[in-house]
């Protein structure tokens, strides 16, 4: 059974590297979770209620991606660039953001507890309705948040500068 899981991710992981740079694809409710994407450039692709749990995206290219509605508790993202991409309705509880650029980004109504920014730069996102319950925010940038309706309680914030937010 497992080796079946394993062959079935490493096939969809083969589709998503051989499609057409920047072509919309969608791979929405499948169950992926634990994949790892590693300097892939993954613009225009629909994970849309899809399971990316433990996820880990290292160096890639999350432009124009929706997440919308999926789970990605305890993913990671690594150096990664997101671009008008939406975290709309998504589980992003306990996930890692870490030296990210993140500009034009929807995160509005999203579970976001107990997760970690860490030099990351924030541009331009949507926050409002999410809940950053227990987050740490350390060494991050941010320049026209919309927050209207966020609850960062117990949140920290370390050494992180906060521009017409």
């Amino acid at each position: 059974m497992f080796s079946k899981i394993k062959r079935q991710k490493g096939q969809i992981l083969e589709k998503i590297k051989n499609r057409q740079k920047n072509s919309m694809t969608s791979y929405t409710n499948l169950s992926i979770g634990g994949m790892e994407f590693r300097e892939m450039d993954l613009s225009g692709i629909d994970f849309s209620q899809s399971d990316l749990r433990k996820a880990k995206f290292i160096k890639c290219n999350l432009t124009n991606v929706s997440f919308i509605g999926g789970n990605l508790k305890e993913a990671s993202f690594n150096d990664s660039f997101f671009h008008n991409t939406s975290l709309e309705f998504a589980n992003i509880a306990k996930s890692r953001f870490e030296n990210c650029d993140m500009q034009n980004v929807d995160l509005r109504n999203s579970n976001a507890e107990e997760i970690l920014f860490i030099g990351t730069k924030m541009k331009d996102l949507k926050l409002e309705g999410s809940s950053f319950k227990s987050s740490i925010m350390e060494n991050c940038e941010s320049a026209n948040i919309k927050a209207r309706g966020c609850s960062f309680q117990y949140s920290v914030f370390l050494d992180s500068l906060f521009l017409n937010s």
